[in-house]
């Protein structure tokens, strides 16, 4: 694993913000949407934000199956959304300029 520990220690503490902040980062949700929506029912909205948007190959990644995302939402959550964040991180170049020498961020935050 090469998650960095404040994704880690977020996804699993503060996993409502977490993923509020990267589906709202990617335009899936609206990032208070997102934060209700995940904190009364976080294993729908992991898996909505995985099987029904395009979230998975904007961060690079590649489409997943039912069966899959079924698994990742509700057995393995917490690390799903530290993935995702990861995801997001090394894409946008964040926490990583000095050493990658990014330029402009791959991904572009939804207005």
């Amino acid at each position: 694993w090469n998650t960095q520990y404040s994704n880690l220690f977020l996804s699993c503490c503060c996993f409502s913000a977490r993923a509020a902040h990267t589906y709202h980062m990617l335009g899936v949700l609206n990032y208070w949407w997102a934060l209700l929506l995940a904190q009364f029912c976080p294993f729908c909205t992991v898996f909505y934000a995985r099987q029904c948007t395009d979230m998975r190959l904007r961060l690079g990644g590649v489409e997943d199956g039912l069966a899959t995302n079924c698994a990742c939402a509700f057995c393995c959550t917490c690390c799903t959304v530290a993935q995702e964040a990861e995801a997001l991180d090394l894409s946008t170049g964040w926490g990583r300029q000095a050493t990658t020498g990014l330029g402009q961020p791959l991904v572009q935050p939804a207005q």
